[in-house]
């Protein structure tokens, strides 16, 4: 029997996140984390809490809104037909049928996500230069 090893919570919500991704049941990561680092490292309704948690966010939250006012037209067009192909594959969805069109969808999103940072950032760093600017000229009227 191997001698148990006291987790904090981070490290117990990091192995059932790692299970999680693998797509292990709860009652599968429960056991093996039980069992590898004693008896009671993790109850059910940790588990559970947290299988729920992140199911919501990895399939609830993971995408932003898809409104097409806030997306570039090849992006748009991605989404209209990713929202197709799962309206026309209710079942078949959840076998992969739709991954092409979300992971294309998804590089999509996250260039446009880049882009805007990218012109966000120059545009914070020219405000920046500017209240710059304009400290330096009232520091200087201050000791004139």
């Amino acid at each position: 029997m191997n001698q148990p090893y006291p987790l904090t919570k981070e490290q117990v919500r990091l192995l059932l996140l790692y299970d999680f991704r693998i797509e292990k049941k709860a009652a599968n990561s429960i056991a093996d984390i039980n069992t590898a680092f004693g008896p009671d490292t993790v109850s059910k309704s940790t588990a559970y809490d947290w299988t729920y948690v992140l199911s919501y966010w990895f399939y609830e939250v993971m995408h932003p809104d898809l409104s097409p006012h806030l997306h570039s037209p090849e992006c748009n067009t991605l989404i209209a037909e990713l929202q197709k192909c799962h309206k026309e594959n209710k079942f078949k969805k959840y076998f992969g049928v739709c991954n092409r069109l979300d992971t294309a969808m998804n590089r999509c999103l996250k260039e446009e996500l880049e882009q805007n940072r990218r012109r966000n950032n120059a545009l914070a760093l020219q405000r920046r230069q500017i209240v710059l600017e304009r400290q330096k000229t009232q520091n200087m009227k201050e000791k004139t």
